[in-house]
């Protein structure tokens, strides 16, 4: 191979580099910072450690209080992801599904059969 080769395969690797490493990072970063900028209270959350709760006030420092009760103060940049409404209300029915709460039918129906 001549060096005008190795210089072309090599600025192809760049570029495919960039595109599937470096872009998908930088459009990734772009969307948490457009999300911590329309961070309001009365937003759910979760944390990077997992922690879900409702922001009480945002900020330099952003003030949760979780299903306890309970509040603390975090920084912006340990918000994993603010929670729609819509996902929070499929998690209370998968939670209480998974906790044995929600019967379901195959259940009721061969407890209506046994009786």
């Amino acid at each position: 191979m001549n060096q005008t080769t190795q210089l072309i395969f090599l600025a192809v690797m760049v570029g495919a580099f960039w595109f599937l490493i470096m872009r998908p990072q930088q459009q990734r970063q772009k969307q948490q910072r457009q999300m911590l900028t329309e961070l309001k209270a009365g937003d759910e959350i979760v944390t990077i450690g997992g922690i879900f709760g409702t922001v009480v006030e945002a900020g330099d420092r952003v003030r949760v209080r979780t299903v306890g009760g309970t509040e603390f103060e975090i920084a912006p940049q340990a918000i994993a992801n603010v929670v729609a409404p819509e996902d929070a209300a499929d998690d209370d029915v998968e939670d209480a599904d998974a906790a044995g709460e929600v019967e379901s039918p195959e259940l009721a129906e061969g407890d209506a059969t046994d009786a």
